[in-house]
């Protein structure tokens, strides 16, 4: 988990810190995994053409399912193979339903037994949305400075109050802005940066920015796991406790000043953008 951070963080810095922009080239868009070989691979499509089955009726689902066992499910010496049959909550379950349902048949297929239910990440993700939103926002703590509330104002990201549920692809914005906003500031509150424009002197030493693309990966990846250790893993926590309400009043301070910085680059941004729509519009020339 902690390797994940720390090229998580690694992103984040690259893109908004001066003193880390040279690094950007090394930076690792892909994290490697034991699937990263096969995924590499190019895929062969197959149309399977289309069942017009409706998924809500329970007589259409259980001829879609026999369908899948029949036709996709492989058959070698050793028996049915299984295959992942993915939907959202409803479809899983009731899927799940219809298979416990024809579990006395004679055979596998029968039984259905080729098929593995799931839902699909989508809903994960959507899911893990709505339990963060249940902690961490409260209505009433838009004036609160770092608070969920305070920072959805702050980034102009007013959709994503209405929650994960009603307004999905806001409130998915709205937490990269503010992950980012975070981590922002725990790295210059770890470093002692007051802009994000800040270069240190010496901060980078010269063999590094001199060195081969691995050397400033290496290095990049260290300095990054200095604010994962102390911010997001905590190794610390039982000093970081000790300093009581002070430390929560100047994290509260710098993610407040941190997400200012993080809307202002982005305003900065949209304006640059349009700036160069308006240069290149016919209406302009």
């Amino acid at each position: 988990m902690r390797r994940e951070f720390i090229v998580l963080g690694t992103r984040i810095l690259t893109q908004h810190l001066s003193v880390f922009k040279p690094f950007k080239h090394v930076v690792v868009h892909h994290m490697p995994h034991q699937y990263s070989e096969d995924m590499s691979k190019c895929s062969t499509d197959y149309p399977l053409g289309l069942l017009f089955k409706d998924e809500n009726k329970t007589s259409d689902l259980v001829d879609t399912l026999r369908h899948i066992q029949k036709e996709y499910v492989p058959k070698g010496p050793n028996g049915v193979s299984n295959v992942l049959v993915g939907g959202d909550r409803l479809i899983e379950g009731n899927c799940r339903n219809l298979q416990w349902a024809f579990s006395d048949g004679a055979t596998k297929e029968d039984r259905l037994e080729g098929l593995v239910f799931k839902f699909e990440d989508w809903h994960a993700i959507r899911n893990l949305f709505e339990i963060y939103h249940r902690i961490f926002y409260d209505c009433t703590s838009s004036k609160d400075h770092g608070t969920l509330h305070s920072n959805m104002t702050k980034l102009r990201c007013s959709n994503a109050k209405q929650g994960p549920h009603a307004a999905y692809n806001a409130y998915k914005e709205f937490v990269r802005k503010d992950t980012a906003a975070l981590f922002l500031a725990a790295a210059m509150e770890h470093w002692g940066l007051e802009d994000v424009t800040d270069i240190p002197d010496s901060f980078v030493p010269v063999d590094v920015a001199y060195g081969s693309p691995q050397l400033k990966r290496n290095w990049l990846h260290e300095k990054v796991g200095e604010v994962v250790d102390t911010f997001v893993m905590m190794t610390n926590v039982t000093e970081a406790a000790s300093l009581g309400p002070n430390l929560s009043e100047t994290s509260a301070a710098r993610i407040s000043k941190s997400i200012g910085i993080l809307k202002e680059l982005l305003e900065n941004r949209h304006r640059a953008g349009g700036d160069k729509a308006n240069r290149h519009s016919p209406c302009n020339q």
